[in-house]
């Protein structure tokens, strides 16, 4: 059985191999490549990894020190995967601007592609995906969401400060981690009869706060026509400001990466609820 255009789990692939009596192979490829890059061996029987590239594959790792990954990293080189050989297309359809942005000739001739995926290649030469560097995001059922166009969006909600989308490889649903506008809470607070005495950090912890910038949020993608699957199904209210001191560029850009470490047990949580509950949405 071969697992190819969204991941699975390690404990996923063991338990289909022992319940089957069956290999399950890793692959990893994108369109732009012509599918298939990397798959593991047949013999192979570890987890984990997309195995190794096909012969008519090439590729190299990236630095990316925004992301914080770089080629020197210990134990193993991690950076951005880019694919290189004869089955990188010429380009993008009527897209010239993408096309450069993304698409490289080396002087050998060689057609290179910039991924966007963030890969780590193990001791073993087996390359494991681990990261994600572009906008676009696949979910577990091999849909994409735009990051970025959910996170204008919500911007526009009068709850939100700063905000995160957040995906998990193993689930169809995004969630959201907001930095909330202060001033909005506290007057929120005050139409829903909350004591003056309660913390702005009770105040995020608080289900019924919760609950109506949750429904503010889903009326603002609503409003944006947004597909079910780009509408997050579980969102976290953070007491921390988002500023260029913590999880902020100086051009008030987020920083994905550090947000993301900084918050991993709430977006654990999230996805832990959205899934148990089937991201069901009112």
């Amino acid at each position: 059985m071969l697992v190819g255009s969204a991941p699975i789990s390690e404990e996923t692939h063991r338990g289909v191999q022992a319940l089957m009596n069956i290999k399950v192979l890793n692959a990893y490829g994108c369109t732009e490549a012509s599918a298939g890059s990397t798959i593991q061996m047949a013999a192979d029987l570890t987890t984990g990894h997309t195995g190794v590239p096909f012969h008519s594959v090439k590729y190299y790792l990236k630095d990316w020190p925004e992301g914080g990954y770089s080629t020197a990293d210990l134990p193993n080189p991690r950076g951005e995967i880019v694919i290189g050989g004869p089955t990188v297309s010429k380009g993008y359809y009527k897209m010239p601007q993408e096309t450069a942005e993304s698409f490289k000739t080396d002087p050998d001739g060689t057609r290179w592609f910039e991924t966007g995926d963030i890969g780590e290649v193990l001791p073993n030469g087996c390359l494991k995906i681990i990261d994600r560097r572009k906008d676009l995001q696949k979910l577990a059922n091999g849909e994409f969401v735009s990051l970025g166009k959910i996170e204008s969006a919500l911007r526009a909600t009068p709850f939100v400060e700063s905000v995160c989308v957040c995906t998990d490889p193993f689930s169809n649903y995004v969630t959201a981690l907001v930095s909330p506008n202060r001033r909005a809470l506290v007057e929120l607070a005050e139409k829903l009869d909350k004591p003056r005495s309660l913390s702005f950090e009770k105040l995020c912890e608080d289900s019924q706060v919760k609950q109506q910038v949750l429904d503010s949020i889903r009326d603002t993608c609503r409003r944006a026509s947004f597909a079910p699957k780009e509408v997050p199904t579980v969102i976290t209210l953070v007491p921390e400001e988002w500023t260029p001191d913590n999880f902020l560029t100086a051009a008030m850009k987020m920083k994905r990466k550090e947000v993301n470490d900084f918050y991993k047990a709430q977006i654990k949580r999230m996805f832990e609820e959205a899934n148990k509950g089937g991201g069901k949405q009112e």
